[in-house]
């Protein structure tokens, strides 16, 4: 969002202290356990090296502003070696509109982001997994209507992550802000450990079939074996996670809604799978809808649909789940459209 306003409000002119103190406040307030992502930081960060360097060599507003996304698309790029949905994220989210010449410029800016990570990090990056089970054309209405649900999960994302928010934010004692967020915060993490820091941690659990290590460290503990008590346990964690997140962000944390988007749509995907499974004869891959659940509701939240898409493609290795992330994506896309005009990035802004 700030990012957003510095392009329509301030001529695309960013602080140069942004260049590094999003890094280190966002991995405090991560690191300590708040319930953000790192992602949206290093978005920023990149934008703001983007905006400086232009106007160290003093180019005009568009050319500033194209810098502005090239610097996102290379932060996105790096930190899930994922060059096209970098390129597409600055596109669809950072400019309005990109003619070809504008393309090319981000389109380099994403590759050599992704190739410093893989010279750095190697395969050491935030999320990545190889897809096991095969896409079945059979399991086409499970995501048409699972597509629906991942819109309602995102409706609700968007509008209590912007309620809470704005309700921490009425305190205008930063000292008691903070300590009512840092309260809350802990108690929701004391019932609901999985919600504690990005939330990757517990896909790769679900993904991996280790579900039963999610309920560590929480009263429902010796319920690891049951399988409808996981299914509460999954619902209450979708239902609480945005005030979480909203709590992190209201009392003076720094962090993104990019990665609780993320959790919530691999919860969503797991929980509608491992449902399907437990109610009805037969069996869906929980691993494919865990995955397709992040898509969908990344793009219903962000209103991104392209980014998602290609975000998961990318970071599971290959296009084998394509059909199912566009058919998620769209659907979910349509239904938050009907309810939510706008993205949890742009309705600060319209409301401003």
């Amino acid at each position: 969002t700030q990012i957003l306003y510095t392009i329509s409000k301030n001529s695309s002119i960013v602080k140069s202290s942004m260049m590094y103190s999003r890094m280190f406040t966002s991995a405090m307030t991560v690191g300590f356990g708040g319930s953000v992502g790192l992602e949206a930081p290093i978005v920023v960060t990149g934008s703001a090296i983007g905006s400086n360097l232009a106007q160290l060599t003093h180019l005009n507003y568009k050319k500033r502003t194209l810098l502005i996304a090239c610097g996102a698309s290379g932060a996105i790029s790096a930190i899930f070696n994922s060059p096209i949905a970098g390129v597409i994220f600055a596109i669809e989210v950072i400019l309005v509109e990109a003619t070809i010449n504008k393309f090319i410029p981000i389109l380099i800016s994403s590759v050599t982001g992704s190739l410093v990570s893989l010279i750095l990090l190697g395969d050491d990056i935030l999320f990545t997994f190889k897809i096991q089970d095969q896409f079945r054309a059979e399991d086409v209405p499970y995501y048409m209507l699972f597509g629906i649900a991942c819109g309602i999960v995102s409706v609700h994302f968007t509008r209590v992550t912007y309620l809470v928010e704005k309700w921490v934010e009425r305190i205008k004692n930063r000292v008691n802000r903070a300590v009512l967020g840092g309260i809350g915060l802990a108690i929701i993490i004391l019932v609901f450990p999985p919600i504690y820091g990005e939330g990757y941690n517990t896909i790769k659990l679900l993904l991996a079939g280790n579900e039963e290590a999610i309920f560590q460290r929480s009263f429902f503990y010796g319920e690891s074996s049951n399988t409808l008590a996981l299914i509460i346990f999954l619902f209450s964690i979708i239902v609480i996670k945005p005030v979480a997140s909203a709590l992190t962000l209201g009392s003076g944390g720094s962090g993104g809604i990019f990665a609780p988007s993320l959790f919530m749509g691999g919860l969503s995907g797991y929980l509608f799978a491992a449902t399907n499974n437990y109610l009805l004869p037969g069996s869906i891959s929980t691993s494919n809808f865990t995955l397709v659940g992040m898509c969908g509701v990344m793009s219903g939240v962000l209103h991104a649909p392209l980014t998602a898409i290609f975000l998961i493609a990318e970071i599971t290795g290959g296009y084998t789940l394509f059909v199912p992330l566009m058919l998620v994506s769209a659907i979910s896309f349509t239904t938050i459209m009907y309810f939510e005009k706008h993205s949890l990035y742009t309705k600060n802004l319209v409301e401003s």
